[in-house]
């Protein structure tokens, strides 16, 4: 995805939920029991604006953003938590604006430094037209909404009570409900992308001991990720603290679900290309290239593929560099190899392979004009000799 360089996310959040952590090292006894707290899912949602560049203005899309909520009968207690630095950029409106991300390649507007929150009251009856027939609905039917436009994409956070045994459920549930609340809107567009779920089921619990602990453990269907908060964290500060723990990873891990789609597709329209060069073989194309001398299609589309490898590169270091400060900052990266496999999955698209066919179609269309020009060569030849022949 394309990045925007702003003012750092740490700002006062981020900042107040280090600090928070900081303090509880200091005043907790040492952990001996920890009780449910919450529980949460997490996915990847984003509201496009509808509206060309040249019309959006924080306050605007803000405003937008109300009306677009507060439409929806099941949504209470819309607020956006925004700051001096909080931005929202739009450079240029895409021209693909669909449920999918990936098919804008950008966020737009881009926005920076800001939580939307809401609440949503979703009732059974409504949760079963939204999951398959043997699901069971959320035992929870009030769901709290974040999401977090501290880095480059947003994450989603559906907390839910601490007794609920599914809440990626929940982010399944509030998507779909979403997608079809208000599809009229001339305004915001509902976009996400996937895994949404992620697929694994959030949950908090509280204990006495002195720091924030976080575990995993594999679960047939979905993982379970545990994090265990110190006690004397505030109520208030709680989401808080989980969301500046993950944010980061799970932000870099959705760039990357994104920048893996594009990737691949970028690469599907260049194998077309290759493909239907290489079935290009009428004699009209095979005189252009003994004239012209090679086919400019060949040359166009090796500096495509040139252009993208620089660009993996360049992306991959970029991943590189952001893996290696959140491994400096917290010491691991929790979410560690589902971004590997992510980040190998960009890199699977075989593009040298391509190259070295386009090498060889090069080779062949410089020795077949090679060889044309030896059989006109002797045409004319025998022509003027047979010419002169006649003439003597």
């Amino acid at each position: 995805m394309e990045r925007r360089k702003t003012e750092s996310a740490a700002s006062v959040p981020k900042t107040r939920a280090k600090g928070a952590l900081q303090k509880t090292t200091k005043s907790a006894p040492e952990r001996q029991e920890d009780k449910p707290y919450l529980t949460f899912g997490i996915g990847c949602f984003h509201f496009a604006s509808l509206r060309p560049a040249n019309e959006i203005t924080r306050e605007k899309y803000f405003q937008d953003l109300k009306e677009y909520f507060l439409s929806d009968k099941l949504v209470v207690n819309f607020e956006i938590d925004s700051s001096d630095i909080t931005s929202v950029f739009a450079e240029e409106r895409p021209e693909n604006i669909t449920e999918n991300i990936y098919e804008s390649e950008i966020i737009y507007p881009y926005v920076r430094n800001c939580l939307i929150r809401f609440e949503i009251h979703v009732p059974k009856r409504v949760q079963k037209e939204y999951i398959l027939s043997w699901r069971e609905p959320t035992a929870n039917e009030n769901f709290v909404v974040e999401i977090d436009y501290s880095e480059d994409i947003p994450v989603t956070y559906v907390w839910l009570d601490a007794d609920e045994p599914s809440p990626s459920t929940a982010v399944s549930i509030l998507w779909k409900h979403l997608k079809s609340s208000n599809p009229e809107s001339k305004a915001i567009k509902f976009q996400m992308t996937g895994p949404s779920p992620f697929h694994t089921n959030f949950v908090v619990r509280k204990t006495n001991g002195r720091t924030l602990d976080i575990s995993i453990k594999e679960k047939r269907g979905y993982d379970q990720m545990t994090i265990v908060v110190p006690d004397v964290i505030e109520e208030s500060d709680v989401k808080e603290i989980v969301r500046y723990r993950l944010n980061e990873e799970f932000s870099i891990f959705y760039e990357a679900s994104i920048d893996r789609v594009r990737f691949h597709n970028d690469f599907s329209l260049i194998s077309d290309k290759i493909e239907k060069t290489i079935n290009k073989e009428s004699l009209r194309d095979k005189i252009k290239r003994m004239i012209v001398g090679g086919d400019p299609e060949i040359y166009d589309i090796s500096i495509e593929i040139e252009k993208i490898m620089i660009n993996l590169e360049r992306m991959l270091s970029g991943y590189k560099e952001k893996l290696s400060y959140i491994e400096k900052s917290f010491g691991e990266i929790i979410n560690k190899s589902n971004i590997e496999d992510r980040l190998s999955e960009i890199g699977s698209v075989p593009l040298e392979r391509y190259l070295s066919i386009i090498s060889i179609l090069r080779s062949r269309h410089e020795s077949s004009r090679a060889n044309y020009t030896v059989i006109i060569a002797a045409i004319v030849g025998a022509a003027a000799a047979l010419l002169s022949s006649k003439i003597f």
